[in-house]
C-alpha cells in the first residue's frame, strides 16, 4: 500500500504502528539538532584524535567503524547490472551480519519507492530497526540532517559504505564524508549499477577523493587478529556465504 507523503505520518493501513512512516521524524527527535551542510559538515574525528583517525597496517580498529548501508531496497537493487541483485544482497547480509558479531554501529538510509514506502532486501530486514532506519528525502545521506547527526553522534571517523546506485547516492556519501573528515571505505560487492561505465567512473573519483575501495571479505578479515577464537571464528564462519560454502 502507497504511504502517505505527510512527513508525520506514523501510522500504517491496518491503523497499526508503521516502521518506516514515522522515521524522519523519530530520527530528528531522537538525535535532536545538527548541523546540515549549509553550516559545514560534522566532523568525523570529534572526540578524537586525528592520528587515531588513520588505518596504520592491515589491521582496522573495530571501535572506529560504523557502516552506512544506502537505498538497499529490492525494487532498486533489481536494476543492477554490475553486480547481480542476488549476489549484492548477499554480500551485504554478511557485511551486516559481521556487523552484529562485532558490534558496529549500521545505519540504514532509505528513500520512499515513488509513492510507496522502502522496501529494504529481505536479508538486510533481520539487521534493521526503527532506530537505525533513517527515511530521508535528499539525495544525498549527509545533506539529511538526522542521517548526518546520526553517522556523527556515533564518534567513530571510519565510515563502511554499501549502497545502490554507485553513480548517485556511494558516490555523493563517499565525497561528502571524506570532506566530513571520515576515513571511507566503499564495499564494492554491496555496490551496484546499470552500467559498468559510470560505476568505474564513480569508483574512480571515489578513489581520488581519498575513499578506499574493498570487499566484505578483505575488510572484515581487517577487523579481527585470528580466526581460532571469538570474534575471530564467529566473522570467518559468516563469510562463508560470499566464499561460496
Amino acid at each position: 500500500m502507497p504511504l502517505d507523503m505527510q512527513p508525520n505520518m506514523s501510522r500504517d493501513h491496518r491503523g497499526e504502528q508503521s516502521p518506516f512512516a514515522s522515521l524522519s521524524r523519530r530520527g530528528l527527535m531522537g538525535l535532536g539538532v545538527a548541523a546540515g551542510v549549509a553550516t559545514g559538515m560534522p566532523s568525523a574525528a570529534n572526540g578524537r584524535e586525528a592520528d587515531h583517525h588513520a588505518t596504520a597496517g592491515s589491521r582496522i580498529d573495530s571501535a572506529l567503524v560504523q557502516i552506512l548501508f544506502a537505498d538497499l531496497q529490492g525494487p532498486l537493487v533489481a536494476g543492477s547490472k554490475t553486480q547481480p541483485p542476488d549476489r549484492l544482497e548477499r554480500a551485504a547480509a554478511v557485511l551486516a551480519e559481521v556487523g552484529t558479531i562485532l558490534s558496529l554501529p549500521m545505519l540504514f538510509s532509505v528513500v520512499m519507492e515513488g509513492t510507496s514506502p522502502p522496501h529494504l532486501l529481505p536479508a538486510l530486514k533481520p539487521y534493521a530497526r526503527p532506530a537505525n532506519t533513517l527515511l530521508r528525502i535528499p539525495v544525498a545521506p549527509f545533506h539529511d540532517r538526522a542521517t548526518a547527526a546520526a553517522i556523527t553522534r556515533q564518534r567513530r571517523p571510519i565510515l563502511v559504505i554499501a549502497g545502490f546506485a554507485a553513480e548517485v547516492v556511494v558516490l555523493q556519501t563517499a565525497l561528502d564524508a571524506v570532506a566530513a573528515g571520515h576515513e571511507v571505505y566503499f564495499v564494492t560487492d554491496t555496490i551496484g549499477s546499470q552500467f559498468e561505465r559510470t560505476e568505474n567512473a564513480a569508483f574512480r573519483e571515489m578513489e581520488m577523493a581519498g575513499a578506499k575501495p574493498t570487499s566484505v571479505l578483505s575488510f572484515a578479515t581487517r577487523l579481527v587478529p585470528d580466526f581460532i577464537g571469538k570474534p575471530g571464528k564467529q566473522v570467518f564462519a559468516a563469510l562463508k556465504p560470499v566464499l561460496g560454502q
